[in-house]
């Protein structure tokens, strides 16, 4: 999991440059994000099961 959210970042930058729209990947990297918080970053993406089981906190 660590792996791909570290790599959130990285997409953003390189659609910028290329001129792409990659705003469909902010509810990913935000999933990765919260499975990061929850202590999930050492696992596999198939943790993000056990994330989506989880009701989403108000901000």
């Amino acid at each position: 999991m660590n792996v791909f959210a570290a790599g959130a970042a990285h997409d953003a930058e390189l659609g910028k440059e290329a001129g792409l729209d990659v705003e469909w990947h902010r509810p990913f990297h935000e999933l990765l994000e919260r499975a990061v918080e929850a202590g999930y970053g050492t696992q596999s993406i198939a943790a993000l099961t056990e994330i989506l089981k989880e009701p989403r906190r108000a901000a």
